[in-house]
């Protein structure tokens, strides 16, 4: 009796601590599960069961503390128990097996997971078979890895079975369903199928809002992934308005202190730096790390990204006095938290190499370049969309010190893998084949160049739609090819549709659109239409002048 007693106890403590940890109060948890556990050893004792269950979820509450390597020995020992007790594919095994994987995916030990999960998910398979609820979500966890591993090519069909599977045996309005189709979306944009991506996320946020309600955490998730899309897609007018919506609803129905408002905060203050309005951006970075680190404490992997951002807020007013210091603050936090080789260690490391790039001390900034791409080359794998982007910013320090042949045989590189790796279309891709543009501009290759480039605003419009600012980058580039082959009036109608669109898309002051008018202008005047040119650049010079005041 004192025994059964004893586990009920200890149960209502476990279920007292999910409350704690679902309203955002994750120390009290963490304080009340280790009470917890150090009881249920002593009255259970060590191998009980619910001893195990305490274990589990103290090493939960560890991980949305941002504390995921004090969660492994306590995750590892409830397995290595539940396997002795009660046997390798029991249900409760399995579980705590399925725990261990994400905690180990959270630690950057991606191939660990992939490993454990491909495990549960054989174990399930047989025991419950491929169709019940938990082997969905496995297979969902397990395609989810599969992408943070950079194999997006094997996550994308696991989720579309998944969001398939889900649909039919759970029915198309089953919370699970819901977040089955939210991340095959997420899949769809890390492939670069951005035209499936704003489909998918539209209804699940409208059935979310439908089916939970419009103030359900989940439903403002989905909202908020929505705008995010929105954002990622290069559409932050629309992403703006969102932001804001689910901050203010994040605000009332949460509170202001708990994690996903400081999220919202954090995700609003990107939009707003991607909208040019840099400095309404710092003051909500500042607010949202001032929220992180009062809640989440100074360590936290989102403190750290929260503050990484910030800096590189800073960076971008071009004040590197402020953003070189914090992000080497980051990079070491990062280090003594997380180790040398986690992917976001290896980030931050290029993030302080890029800012070292701008400030234009390129002499620190070219060793720090080569570590991370040998870094990710050892850590993820020379395919890895990670080292392609350091391949990328190798060829861009390249450029900034005048190694323009140097640069494209880099960007070649990175373009063949990555035509190879993500496909012709993907935005990756272009972003490389893009570059690769540039180089062939700056070394004279004009012809060369203006062909690439039409192949290229050709897939971008194609993937993105004509107003992405991507899209407008290539045109602008083409544009450029033109006006040096001396088709001035074709650069001429290039330039004023580029600046037609910009104007739309960022407003008339951001620093792309007046980019764009003193292109404009310069075309203007090699047509010999003078006045028309002053008038272009007396205008850019006053709203230049006037975001300079605005800034003081």
């Amino acid at each position: 009796m004192a025994d059964h007693e004893d586990a009920e106890f200890v149960i209502s403590q476990v279920k007292l601590a999910a409350t704690y940890k679902a309203a955002g109060d994750v120390r009290q948890a963490i304080s009340l599960l280790e009470q917890t556990l150090a009881y249920s050893e002593r009255a259970l004792g060590d191998d009980h069961l619910v001893t195990g269950l305490v274990r589990s979820n103290l090493a939960a509450a560890f991980q949305a503390a941002g504390k995921p390597q004090r969660a492994i020995p306590l995750l590892e020992q409830a397995v290595a128990d539940t396997e002795r007790a009660l046997g390798n594919e029991d249900q409760v095994t399995l579980a705590f097996r399925s725990n261990l994987a994400a905690v180990y995916q959270d630690t950057g030990e991606v191939r660990l997971a992939i490993r454990l999960y491909e495990q549960v998910l054989a174990g399930q398979e047989r025991v419950l078979g491929a169709e019940h609820p938990e082997t969905l979500g496995t297979r969902n966890s397990l395609a989810r890895s599969y992408a943070a591993a950079g194999e997006v090519h094997r996550a994308l069909p696991l989720l579309e079975r998944v969001a398939a599977d889900g649909e039919r045996l759970l029915g198309a309005d089953h919370p699970d369903t819901l977040l089955y189709r939210n991340n095959l979306a997420m899949a769809c944009q890390a492939a670069g199928d951005t035209r499936r991506v704003l489909p998918l996320l539209e209804r699940v946020a409208a059935d979310g809002e439908r089916l939970l309600g419009a103030d359900h955490p989940n439903t403002l998730s989905y909202r908020n992934n929505l705008a995010a899309a929105y954002h990622e897609l290069g559409d932050v007018r629309r992403a703006i308005p969102l932001y804001e919506q689910v901050l203010a609803d994040r605000r009332r129905v949460l509170g202001d202190d708990h994690p996903a408002t400081v999220v919202s905060r954090h995700n609003l203050a990107g939009a707003y730096g991607e909208a040019g309005d840099v400095r309404r951006a710092v003051a909500l970075y500042e607010q949202a790390l001032a929220g992180q680190e009062r809640l989440l404490g100074d360590d936290h992997p989102t403190t750290l990204t929260v503050r990484s951002d910030l800096a590189a807020a800073y960076q971008e007013l071009g004040d590197a006095q402020r953003a070189i210091p914090l992000l080497e603050q980051v990079l070491a936090d990062r280090q003594r938290v997380l180790g040398d080789d986690h992917p976001d260690t290896i980030a931050s490391r290029h993030l302080l190499a890029s800012a070292h790039q701008e400030a234009g001390d390129v002499q620190r900034a070219i060793p720090l370049y080569e570590q991370v791409l040998a870094d990710r080359q050892r850590v993820l794998g020379d395919d890895h969309p990670h080292t392609l982007t350091s391949r990328n910013s190798i060829a861009a320090y390249l450029r900034q010190i005048g190694e323009i042949q140097a640069a494209r045989e880099v960007d070649e590189d990175a373009l063949a893998r990555r035509r190879r790796v993500l496909g012709p279309d993907h935005p990756d891709t272009l972003t490389s084949q893009n570059n690769l543009g540039r180089d062939l501009s700056r070394l004279s290759m004009y012809q060369e160049a203006r062909e690439l480039d039409e192949d290229t605003l050709a897939r971008r419009r194609k993937v993105h739609g004509d107003d992405h600012p991507w899209t407008l980058i290539t045109a602008s580039n083409l544009a450029f090819d033109l006006r040096q082959l001396g088709d001035i009036e074709a650069a001429r109608d290039m330039d004023a549709n580029v600046l037609a669109r910009r104007r739309k898309v960022h407003g008339d002051d951001h620093p792309q659109t007046l980019a764009s008018a003193s292109n404009l202008a310069t075309d203007l005047e090699r047509l010999g239409e003078h006045q028309a040119a002053a008038e272009l650049r007396s205008e850019v010079k006053r709203r230049r002048s006037g975001r300079d005041q605005a800034g003081t």
